[in-house]
């Protein structure tokens, strides 16, 4: 879903290596949380806790309707998805 995010405006995240770094520092900087169970407690957080809400309304029976999806497509090549080398 990163790729349909939108960077400054209208420019897609994944469309440039700027927007996407930046917005990949930004979220690498926020892990919270350890992923293993039991992971030493001075080891550096490798996993990100979040919240969703939503608001829902009472489904009711009707005719089926198709919701069109964006499809920006992938990022390209060679983004990396880990926060392995980012300096924060």
């Amino acid at each position: 879903m990163i790729a349909n995010l939108p960077f400054v405006g209208t420019t897609l995240v994944c469309s440039g290596e700027v927007g996407y770094a930046a917005v990949r520092a930004d979220v690498c900087k926020r892990m919270d949380i350890l992923r293993k169970n039991g992971g030493a407690a001075v080891a550096p957080c490798d996993a990100m806790s979040f919240l969703f809400a939503f608001d829902g309304v009472q489904a009711i029976q009707g005719v089926p309707e198709v919701v069109p999806q964006i499809d920006a497509g992938a990022c390209p090549p060679g983004m990396k998805f880990d926060c392995q080398d980012v300096d924060f």
